[in-house]
């Protein structure tokens, strides 16, 4: 028998409130956030809407004086601006697959980690930075409801929640300005295999996304034929019942990126 018991967890960084309450989830914001998202903003490591990991600092032991290295420190942290409770999590890994697909919707990586070291290397300030679509505020919560479904459908099966967190941060990760481009695919790649998962580089290598979490479309540009549809088709039949959560990423002249989680 499962045992639920109640858990709460701050988390951020996120600039925008989070009126979000249904079923056993309910996430809001800090009283001080638009103090916090202000004093962020403000913040002299931001670029173009990217916040960048300060220079590492080190104190010296004879003198005491703090000097600065000519290198980003990499960990960095930003403050706390919202919290999540849930009335009957199934434990603390709970929550944490609900702040991945929190993340992933509103395109910020989002970490409720116990130290104010959660970050790597930059991390985007602005919504949506990382993904490319824009939920309306009622999305978000149908986001957290299919979440809720997901994680229940797949209890007895803890690897498909972290597969999940897994694609979302390597593909998170491999969004950083500052990366070259053998490093997004290198990156991209070696957080999904971690977990035994491939990702498919075209669409047209994509012969289906469920309904579930996204939506999938076929852009005019990507080749298919009546064979993959018809394909498609009934494999999205068989996996309708299945917990399956499709992840597109289509950023600029990067092949779109399509990745499809199943709970089986």
């Amino acid at each position: 028998m499962t045992t639920t018991v109640q858990h709460v967890k701050e988390f951020g960084y996120y600039p925008d409130p989070l009126p979000i309450k249904t079923g056993p989830v309910t996430i809001s914001s800090l009283p001080d956030l638009e103090q916090i998202a202000n004093g962020v903003r403000a913040s002299s490591s931001i670029e173009n809407n990217w916040y960048y990991a300060p220079p590492q600092q080190v104190r010296d032991l004879p003198s005491r004086e703090v000097r600065e290295r000519p290198y980003p420190t990499r960990v960095f942290g930003l403050p706390k601006t919202h919290r999540i409770e849930h009335t009957a999590a199934t434990n603390e890994e709970h929550l944490d697959f609900h702040l991945w697909a929190l993340s992933f919707f509103v395109g910020m990586r989002l970490t409720a980690a116990a130290t104010e070291n959660g970050f790597l290397d930059a991390t985007p300030v602005k919504p949506h930075k990382l993904v490319d679509f824009i939920p309306v505020c009622s999305s978000l919560t149908h986001a957290v409801e299919l979440a809720e479904d997901f994680w229940n459908m797949t209890r007895d099966k803890p690897c498909c929640a972290k597969r999940f967190g897994a694609a979302v941060h390597a593909l998170f990760l491999s969004q950083n300005p500052r990366n070259l481009p053998f490093e997004e695919c290198m990156v991209f790649r070696s957080g999904m295999s971690r977990y035994g998962l491939k990702p498919v580089t075209t669409h047209s290598e994509s012969d289906h996304v469920p309904t579930g979490i996204t939506d999938h479309f076929r852009p005019e540009y990507a080749p298919s034929s009546k064979s993959s549809k018809s394909a498609a088709a009934s494999r999205t039949v068989q996996t309708m019942n299945s917990p399956i959560i499709g992840l597109i990423n289509h950023q600029g002249s990067h092949p779109p990126r399509v990745l499809a989680l199943s709970g089986r």
